[in-house]
Parts: structure tokens; sequence; C-alpha cells
């Protein structure tokens, strides 16, 4: 390819001023000079070039002190996610990407970018750390006094002991001593910082100094933990959604002060100790995995519609629609299922063959957290009868029930539970028809009489089936409890996040104050390879449909 390219190459290139132009098989060089600094220029053809932009590189003085300039000396030159190249024109690829290259080196040199430090400010931040750190802890514009635990070469924050404790049991770290729990001092900085970060501590102090807003908690804080370990957080304007750390550490005291006398700012501490002053504070680079951040990027989850989601019955239907709720953003629940899991279970469960043989409700507790540590979920082995009689708190507490049991007497015990402690949120019942022909769900907002009656008829059958005669379509293997209905995961989560898509987006963000009727049409198509019956309600329906129905 190059060969053919060479002529067209040279001449573009000369074009733009580029010098010394070297062309040899997937490597182009040349130089340039920008604001009186000579640059050398690389560009190296991946493999799979046409298809994906060239490696542009720059070598020179100072370079990595540039926006957009990487620890490799490369350069940021376009954002795949917003552009691709044309690769029918192999050869305006690679110019267009060197021209792109020298506007960023010109910006860079010429300071016209340095605000774009801001947004990548991690990304230069981490370039000089000695170590990583995990925090859960929601940085914003107060400063304040927080946890951290120092475990080896890793940090682990959060914004207070119990936060922390249980931060670290939920990610597998054994119990450990409160006493090895270590302060941080978090301060949301007034100015930005720019790299390079080769700051010695008293760079950093003269820093902090500069913030007079928090100057006096920052020089406080020193007094108190220094000539030990001092760890600062810090989050910058326009970034406060993260932060980063540094740490003042092995101060000696200076001739003339005693150890237990702490003079009342510590700059002479750091200006009379030529070597303190001169070293480096241990850098971190902080993943930020709040729950709040992660669904920051993740979509904006339902935080504000739904803070905690009671789900009664853990089975297949129970245990994908928890899952589902955790993705959409909810990270508080309480389960209830007193039933372990089975071998028979797991071709159609969220967990699967290591959980065989324990509670059902604890197996997905564990596997949500694993998913997401900021998850907290309360397990409770019980029969939903006796759940629903004996813990109100958790009922009232609960923005939204949802009862996934396909038991007839339950869902009336409910209801008229509910109705008797004048719960005013909503009540979900769901459950499927054979096959995932169908997935239902009764929505209910308005504890009326007869709720119970307007959907059942006096046998207690669901008035509103898709499947005629859906019992003879139930399996039995062996046993006496051994009875279950046929359907698939894979539709039984296509109804799950149809329906729960609805329910968020339009019942409950919209403040629908009535009872619905959900309908969810499977794969209707298929009921005379089946050889199914259908009601005849829904003979015209479409595949994946969703009837919706008021009936209070």
């Amino acid at each position: 390819m190059m060969d053919g390219l060479h002529e067209e190459l040279y001449c573009l290139l000369s074009d733009l001023e580029f010098k010394n132009i070297k062309i040899h098989n997937k490597k182009i060089s040349c130089d340039i000079f920008v604001e009186e600094h000579t640059l050398r220029l690389e560009c190296v053809l991946p493999d799979a070039f046409p298809y994906v932009f060239p490696v542009i590189s720059v070598y020179g003085e100072n370079i990595k002190s540039l926006p957009h300039i990487n620890d490799d000396n490369s350069i940021c030159t376009f954002d795949v996610n917003k552009a691709f190249p044309n690769w029918k024109e192999p050869a305006k690829i690679i110019v267009e990407s060197m021209e792109q290259a020298l506007n960023v080196i010109k910006e860079g040199i010429l300071k016209e970018n340095y605000e774009e430090y801001i947004e990548e400010f991690n990304a230069y931040w981490q370039r000089e750390c000695n170590f990583i750190c995990e925090s859960i802890f929601e940085p914003g514009e107060v400063a304040t006094v927080i946890k951290c635990y120092m475990l080896g070469e890793k940090i682990y924050i959060a914004g207070s002991t119990d936060d922390l404790d249980e931060f670290l049991y939920k990610i597998g770290k054994q119990k450990i001593s409160n006493s090895k729990y270590t302060d941080c001092l978090y301060i949301p900085l007034s100015l930005p910082m720019y790299p390079p970060f080769s700051y010695s501590n008293l760079e950093f102090f003269k820093i902090m100094q500069k913030d007079t807003k928090h100057y006096i908690m920052y020089n406080e804080f020193l007094k108190k933990y220094l000539p030990n370990k001092a760890v600062i957080a810090f989050s910058i304007p326009g970034n406060r959604e993260s932060m980063q750390i540094f740490i003042h550490s092995d101060v000696s005291i200076p001739n003339g002060f005693r150890r237990g006398c702490k003079s009342s700012i510590l700059l002479p501490v750091f200006a009379y100790q030529k070597d303190t002053c001169k070293r480096l504070p241990q850098k971190g680079f902080v993943k930020n995995i709040s729950h709040k951040r992660l669904f920051y990027r993740g979509g904006i989850g339902v935080p504000k519609l739904i803070d905690k989601v009671l789900i009664i019955g853990c089975g297949s239907v129970g245990s994908y629609l928890t899952e589902a709720i955790s993705e959409y953003g909810v990270r508080k629940f309480i389960l209830v299922d007193k039933e372990k899991l089975s071998v028979e279970n797991i071709a159609r469960h969220y967990c699967g063959y290591e959980d065989v043989g324990r509670s059902k409700v604890v197996s997905i507790k564990t596997k949500l957290i694993k998913h997401n540590p900021n998850v907290e979920c309360n397990c409770f082995e019980k029969d939903g009868n006796i759940f629903i009689e004996e813990y109100n708190n958790e009922i009232m507490n609960s923005d939204i029930i949802f009862l996934a049991t396909a038991n007839t007497p339950l869902e009336y015990h409910v209801i008229e539970k509910l109705k008797s402690i004048s719960f005013n949120k909503p009540l979900v019942i769901i459950w499927v028809e054979p096959f995932l022909l169908a997935g239902h769900a009764l929505i209910i907002n308005r504890y009326d009489d007869n709720i119970f009656e307007k959907m059942f008829d006096e046998s207690f059958d669901f008035k509103n089936k898709v499947v005629i005669d859906s019992d003879q379509y139930l399996k039995k293997e062996s046993g006496c409890q051994s009875t279950f209905m046929p359907y698939s995961a894979f539709s039984l989560k296509q109804f799950i996040y149809s329906f729960l898509n609805y329910l968020i987006s339009e019942n409950i963000a919209k403040n629908k104050d009535g009872n619905y009727h959900v309908t969810w049409i499977g794969n209707i198509n298929s009921v005379n390879e089946l050889n199914i019956k259908i009601s005849d309600n829904y003979m015209q329906k479409r595949p994946y449909e969703i009837v919706i129905k008021r009936f209070d």
C-alpha cells in the first residue's frame, strides 16, 4: 500500500511544511518547526489501517507536559467514539491525522487548550502515581475528614468508619481493626492544577496555601499528623466527580523544635529541612466506584424515583427482576424467599451451579454485591405469608413491592395486609404463562375494595389469560413437588426488561395513581407449532407487544 501512496504523501506533507520526510513500509517520519521548537513526528500505520486511524507520536523537549500527549509520546488526534477514517482514501487519512496532531501541538505550546487539562486531569495525574486507590466516597464542594485503609500498594477510601467497614467486607477483605484506619482530609480546591505534577512537599503546601478557603483546615490537619503521614484527597473545579490523593510523609522536625511541640504553621518545617522540602509526596490515583458515579456513566438510573425495593419470591422471575432493577440504578433491596437453589433451577435463574444448596436470597445478594459493592441487601429466608405479618417496618420503608411467587393465596394475603396498614406505594404482582407466550403484571397504586375480585374469578383463576387451559401445559418430573412451567430464561428477560421500562419510565415517572394490568405478548407466532390455543382477545396481537389496561 505504501509504495502506491509514496509520491502522493510526500507532496501533501510538503505542502504542510513538514521537512525531512521519510516514508518506509508502514512508518512515516518528518520534522516540523513550531513556535521556535523543532519537533519530530512519527506516523505508524497499524495492521488494520486504513480501517483505523494511524498512530502519531511526537518527540522533542518538554512535549509530555502538553495536553493530549500520552506517556508513550503518542498524540490524541481523533476521538474514535465520534469519528472514523474514510478507508477509501488512505493518503488523506494519514495527512489529516498528521495535520490534527500538529494542531494539538501548536495549541498546547501556545497554551490555547490548557483548559482541556481539566477534562483529562485524571489521565495526567495517573502518570506520576505510586499507588492505586478505590473509593466509594462521593466528592463534592465541602471539605471534610474521611477514612482510608492502606493495604500494601492500594488504599481503600470511604466517607466514614462504618462505610469503610461495610465496603471492605463486601469486597472480601477480612475484618480489620479500626485502629488501622487512617484519617484523610478531602479538599475541593478552588483553583485548578496543571501538569506536570512533580511537585515537592513544599510546592504542594504552597498550592494549598493559595486556597484561602481551606488552608487553615489543611494546615491544622498537617500539624496533627506530621511528621508521620498526612493523607490529602482533593478535587479540582470543573471535575468534582473525581478526586486524587497525595501523602506528605516522613517529615523530620528541624533543629530547635521539640517533637511534642508543633509550630503554629508548618511551612518552616518544610523550609528548614531541605531534603524534606525537595522530596516528592506519594501520589495515588483514585478510582471512584461510588454508586452515583457508576450510574452516571451507565445511565441516569432511578435513585430519585425508587430508593428501596422489596421483592417477595426469588425464583426465576424474582431473581432476574432483582438483577434488572439493580441495573436501573437501584441499590437497596429487601429479598424474601424461604427456598434453596436446586440444580433444576439454574437454567433459568440469576444464580448458577456454585450456589446450588444455598439460600436463594443469600445467593442473589452475593452475586449483586460482587457485581457492584455499593448494593445494600437485607435477606429474609422466610415464607412470604410470615414475612408480611411480622415485618411492618421493612414493608413501610419500601418504595415499591414486587410479588413474584405466582401463589394466589399469598397474593390475596399481601393485598389485604397492605390495605390494613394503609400502605400507599405501588405493589406489583408479576408472573408468566407457559412457554412465555405472555407475561403479566398488576400494578396496584390504589388499594380499593375488591381489587383481587376484579382480576380473578370465583375459582381464583386469572380472567385475562392469554393461553387457554394453561394448566395442561405444565410439566412434571418424578416427585410430588416437581411440577414446573416450561419457558426459557431468554424470553423471561425479554419480558422483565420490557415491563420495567414501562413501569419506571411511564407509570412511576408520570405519577400514575391508578391500577393497571400490563400484558407482554411473547412469540405468539409459535402457537401453531406448539399446538396451543390462545384467547380470542389476543389473536391479533403482535409478538412482543405490550398491552396496558386500567382496572380500578
